[in-house]
This record gives C-alpha cells, sequence and structure tokens, in this order.
C-alpha cells in the first residue's frame, strides 16, 4: 500500500508541499470518485478533452514507452522541419 500511495500520490504531495491538505481533509473526500461527485453536484463537465498531439494508435493495447518516444521523434522532426 506504501508503494501504491507513493506512485498514485504521496510523492505530488510531497514534492508541491501539499502536507497541510492532510490537516483539511480526510483522504477519503479527495479520491477521484469523491471529488467527481461534488463536480457533477456543481454542474462542473468533468468529460475528457482533447488538447491536440497526435492520435494514439488504431489497436486496443496499451500505451508503451516506446510509443512515447516514437510520437516524440515525430514531433521534434516535424519542429525542426517546420523551423528549416
Amino acid at each position: 500500500m506504501e508503494m501504491i500511495d507513493k506512485v498514485t500520490h504521496a510523492n505530488a504531495v510531497r514534492f508541491f508541499r501539499f502536507d497541510t491538505m492532510w490537516e483539511n481533509f480526510k483522504r477519503e473526500e479527495i479520491t477521484v470518485g469523491a471529488l467527481r461527485v461534488k463536480a457533477r453536484a456543481k454542474d462542473v463537465n468533468t468529460a475528457p478533452k482533447s488538447s491536440g498531439g497526435s492520435r494514439p494508435a488504431a489497436d486496443e493495447r496499451p500505451v508503451t514507452s516506446g510509443d512515447i518516444m516514437e510520437m516524440m521523434k515525430a514531433h521534434a522532426e516535424a519542429r525542426e522541419t517546420e523551423a528549416a
């Protein structure tokens, strides 16, 4: 459980110095599910939005680090082409 906490939130809390967050909220009040319920109650639209960028591969498989490296390479090459 400790490793899962570090990966999901504890490292970010420490890095951004949000330690006081635990003084103001119980853990179960700030889970993704709990925050979505609060958002819906206030009519906040939580639908995913695209920011542009590369489209995912057509096949239904998990994205790999190799996929990410290929996307970064393609974007870098496009920038170099635009700059030339």
